[in-house]
C-alpha cells in the first residue's frame, strides 16, 4: 500500500550509473494517485498487476528498443555537430587563407611594378643614340639587377605556401651597399625626372662597402 521503498528505491538509483537505455517499471496492484506525480516522471512504465508475463515481456523489449533509438539519436546528434563544427573550422580557415592570399596578391602586383617599370625606362634611355658608352653600361647593368629583383618577386608568388600564409622569407647575403644604393638613385632619379623633380643622393657620412642584409626587401622598403 506504500510507495515509500520503491521512493527510496528511486533516490539511491541516481547514484548508480546504469545505461542510459536502461527503462524504469513499475508494477503495482493499486492506481497511483496525483501526490505521487514528481515520483512517475522517474518511472517510463506503470504496469497494474497481475499482468500476463508474454504481455509484460512485450512491453520490457519495446521499451529497450525506444532507449536504445533514443541514445543512438543522440549519439547521432552529437556527431554531426562535431562534424559542423569541425566543418566551420575549416571554412574559416580556407577564408582565412583566401584573405591573406588576396592581400598577399595584391602587394605583389605592386612591387612587381618597381622593378618592371625600372627595366622599361632604362631600356627606353638606351633607345637614345647619343647615349654614351659609359652610360649605356651603367644602365644595362641597372636593368640587369631589376631583372633579378623582379625574378625574386615572381618566385616569391609562385610559392603558394608564402602566398596562402601571407609571410615571404628574409635572406640574409652580402652585398655591396654602394652599387646597391647607385642602383636605387638612378632608378628614383627616374622617376623623378618623369615627374619634372630633381633627385640627389648624397651620404654625409662614410659608408660601408659590403652589408650583409636582404636586397630585395631593403629595395622593396625603399621603393614604398
Amino acid at each position: 500500500p506504500s510507495f515509500t521503498r520503491f521512493s527510496n528505491w528511486i533516490e539511491r538509483r541516481k547514484a548508480i550509473e546504469l545505461p542510459k537505455f536502461l527503462p524504469v517499471l513499475l508494477l503495482t496492484p493499486q492506481r497511483p494517485t496525483e501526490s505521487m506525480a514528481s515520483l512517475w516522471q522517474k518511472i517510463d512504465e506503470i504496469l497494474l498487476t497481475p499482468i500476463n508475463k508474454v504481455e509484460l515481456q512485450g512491453r520490457i523489449d519495446n521499451l529497450l528498443r525506444t532507449r536504445k533509438l533514443s541514445v543512438e539519436n543522440d549519439k547521432l546528434l552529437k556527431r554531426s555537430h562535431a562534424e559542423v563544427s569541425e566543418l566551420e573550422i575549416l571554412k574559416n580557415e580556407a577564408d582565412r587563407a583566401n584573405s591573406a592570399k588576396s592581400t598577399f596578391l595584391a602587394n605583389m602586383s605592386h612591387e612587381i611594378r618597381t622593378p618592371l617599370g625600372a627595366i622599361m625606362g632604362f631600356i627606353s634611355l638606351l633607345k637614345d643614340p647619343e647615349v654614351s658608352r659609359e652610360a649605356t653600361a651603367n644602365y644595362i647593368s641597372i636593368i640587369d639587377r631589376n631583372s633579378n629583383h623582379l625574378m625574386r618577386i615572381i618566385d616569391d608568388v609562385l610559392d603558394l605556401a608564402k602566398v596562402e600564409a601571407g609571410k615571404i622569407g628574409i635572406e640574409k647575403i652580402e652585398f655591396s651597399l654602394t652599387e646597391f644604393l647607385a642602383d636605387f638613385s638612378s632608378l628614383s632619379g627616374l622617376r623623378a625626372r618623369e615627374n619634372g623633380i630633381t633627385f640627389e643622393f648624397k651620404s654625409e657620412t662614410l659608408l660601408p662597402e659590403y652589408v650583409i642584409s636582404d636586397p630585395t626587401r631593403l629595395r622593396q622598403i625603399l621603393s614604398n
